[in-house]
């Protein structure tokens, strides 16, 4: 058996067993929540709040708040997301069989429901501000946009940055201590705090990827839950 449950690390059955992301039910609320963002989004429900709370972020100025949210914004680039996934994807892939090493690949699925929304849904981004970042690297190159836009996409819902944060921390701390998941949810809020301070996102963009990624999480977890399930079935018949 390639992949058996019962011959698994206590971590990795954690995570396939006692994870809140395994149940079903989590899923189902997961996914649902997403789906009910998106429709309020696409109503425009948010909106007011959107506002608000870009004008709250106009009126802070932080140096500090400058240079994280410049190099959160790097390292939460798809370049830099999909290459972690792909390295978690070879050495699950390596410890737990093949089926392990599909569970991070599950971002790509992530990030393609994020680009077909961005296409679909029409939620402009916040309207360019006289916002400049401070903190630069030599000759005027701001870390921020350190790699160019692979990809121009129209409108701004759901966050990808938080879409993937969401997603590889979601997917990695179950496995660790308290101390690494509290560290795992404190870097989902900084890292969606950052997206409206920068004027990247909306608030509603940034619910919208927190609860996508959520929901991949959720289900590249309880589909390695089921298929682990039986595996275990099979091996005791």
């Amino acid at each position: 058996m390639i992949f058996n449950y019962g011959q698994a690390p206590s971590g990795w059955r954690r995570l396939l067993s006692a994870s809140w992301a395994t149940r079903p039910r989590q899923l189902v609320w997961c996914g649902a929540a997403f789906l009910g963002m998106t429709v309020l989004t696409a109503l425009g429900t948010w909106a007011s709040i959107d506002r608000w709370c870009r004008a709250l972020a106009d009126t802070l100025s932080f140096y500090a708040v400058d240079v994280l949210g410049s190099v959160l914004s790097y390292a939460g680039n798809m370049e830099v997301t999909g290459l972690i996934a792909l390295l978690l994807a070879v050495r699950w892939g390596r410890q737990y069989g093949w089926r392990g090493g599909l569970a991070p690949l599950w971002l790509f699925a992530g990030v393609a429901v994020e680009i077909a929304l961005k296409y679909a849904l029409c939620h402009p981004p916040p309207p360019p501000l006289v916002f400049q970042i401070r903190w630069h690297l030599p000759f005027g190159w701001s870390l921020a946009h350190a790699l160019p836009d692979s990809l121009w996409l129209p409108y701004a819902f759901p966050s990808g940055h938080v879409l993937r944060t969401t997603f590889l921390v979601s997917l990695c701390v179950e496995q660790l201590g308290r101390c690494y998941r509290l560290a795992g949810v404190a870097l989902i809020i900084v890292m969606a705090c950052t997206r409206v301070y920068m004027n990247e996102h909306w608030l509603s963009d940034v619910i919208g990827g927190y609860l996508l990624g959520l929901t991949m999480a959720a289900m590249a977890t309880a589909i390695l839950r089921g298929q682990a399930g039986r595996a275990t079935e099979g091996a005791a018949g």
